[in-house]
């Protein structure tokens, strides 16, 4: 704790999700006044994530600066003529990474605080090396004890007063982009399939569009299309909350 005393703003990457919200309340909780908000708005997020984000706000008596680009993440892929996946990534890296870095730089010297937890500890180091390159001080408020459960942070933001949002009542892991994550695997499209079926053929409409200008690539792994999926009847089966990290993957 002394250390990081050292370095003001600190600075918490929301990402819409309750992980980074636990997070954040832990930071806050510690560092009070000192405590800055950041959000990216890639412009295609469930509504409801607003209304989340709009709860927090009250629950923390301070505004989170909202950032957006303007494209929505189809529109960064129509540009670079590539179908995204967990495999091209520019989406984040344009929407989110980059921005907050440039904010980052005109913040220094400060330390940066991620939503990740001791069952992502292969995804530490990345951020954390690139982060403290730049002159940062990193942190992860999910590590400092009492460790939790992923399944406890819902009961926390329960605690808070503060519904859940929606993509999780929904049956998804994630709170990202409406559902519609490039990164995301084929038990979320088909609860996607399921909870918001014009969103799905827009984006099966789409994957296949984007078909007919760069080849036969699709956003899942093995060649799999969304238009495969929808014909696949059978019951996909995974347990889990936030495991399609975005923001922190840098």
């Amino acid at each position: 704790m002394g250390l990081m005393r050292k370095y003001k703003p600190h600075i918490v990457s929301l990402s819409g999700g309750i992980a980074s919200a636990v997070a954040a309340d832990r930071v806050i909780g510690r560092y009070g006044d000192e405590v800055e908000l950041w959000f990216a708005d890639t412009s295609w997020e469930d509504d409801d994530l607003y209304r989340f984000l709009d709860d927090l706000e009250v629950r923390w008596d301070r505004e989170i600066t909202r950032y957006k680009d303007g494209r929505t993440p189809p529109q960064v892929f129509e540009e670079e003529r590539v179908i995204g996946s967990n495999r091209f990534l520019s989406c984040t890296r344009k929407l989110k990474i980059r921005p907050f870095v440039k904010h980052l730089k005109q913040r220094l010297p400060c330390v940066i605080y991620l939503g990740l937890d001791w069952t992502e500890s292969h995804r530490l180091e990345g951020p954390k090396r690139r982060y403290e390159d730049m002159g940062a001080g990193v942190d992860f408020p999910l590590l400092w004890e009492p460790r939790l459960m992923k399944r406890d942070y819902m009961e926390l933001v329960k605690g808070w007063g503060i519904e859940i949002p929606m993509m999780y009542r929904r049956g998804f892991s994630h709170n990202n982009c409406g559902g519609s994550c490039f990164r995301q695997g084929a038990y979320a499209w088909k609860k996607l399939q399921q909870s918001d079926p014009d969103r799905f053929r827009w984006m099966m409409e789409w994957e296949e569009g984007m078909q007919k200008v760069v080849g036969n690539h699709t956003i899942l792994n093995r060649g799999r299309s969304l238009r495969s999926l929808e014909a696949d009847g059978r019951q996909l089966v995974f347990g889990g909350i936030d495991d399609e990290g975005c923001f922190c993957d840098w």
